[in-house]
């Protein structure tokens, strides 16, 4: 329950919840009418009502202890290893997408596997789309030509 006269950043417990997010690797972002909202604000002094409705989504924190040590000693990045975004149509449009990595030459069914896993889902429910193709598994990045940060689309199969 929200507190009306509460600043925003105090009732972000149920938002990291239902965004399935983690405060350590994403922050918030709340808009209204597309304007981003202070999280010290509060409902009463932003004037709203049950009638507005607040958007909130998931970003993924950058310049982390991590981010900075790389950057610092300037870590080079493997470059046979790509991370691979996924998508899923059963998460909000606001939700992050989960970010996986994988060698250029592995078979993609391990990185599959490992998404289902992941998130829970038997991978015979699953089905694997880059760029309009459906993912068999038996092929590799490198033949599917997938670029560093490229997405996949997963398609949660709905039972019959």
């Amino acid at each position: 329950m929200v507190e009306y006269d509460s600043p925003l950043w105090k009732n972000l417990d149920e938002f990291y919840k239902t965004l399935n997010v983690s405060k350590k690797s994403h922050e918030l972002v709340i808009t209204l009418n597309d304007k981003v909202l202070s999280m010290k604000d509060s409902p009463k002094k932003l004037n709203l009502t049950i009638v507005d409705i607040l958007e909130c989504y998931a970003k993924e924190r950058s310049d982390g202890p991590e981010d900075a040590r790389r950057k610092k000693h300037k870590e080079p990045k493997d470059p046979n290893v790509l991370e691979i975004k996924f998508r899923n149509n059963e998460d909000g449009k606001h939700a992050v997408p989960v970010t996986l990595r994988i060698n250029k030459t592995s078979s993609m069914s391990l990185i599959m596997e490992e998404y289902a896993k992941t998130k829970g889902y038997s991978i015979s429910d699953l089905i694997f789309d880059f760029d309009g193709d459906r993912l068999s598994g038996k092929e590799t990045p490198f033949e599917l030509e997938i670029e560093d940060g490229s997405l996949i689309d997963v398609i949660v199969k709905k039972p019959k």
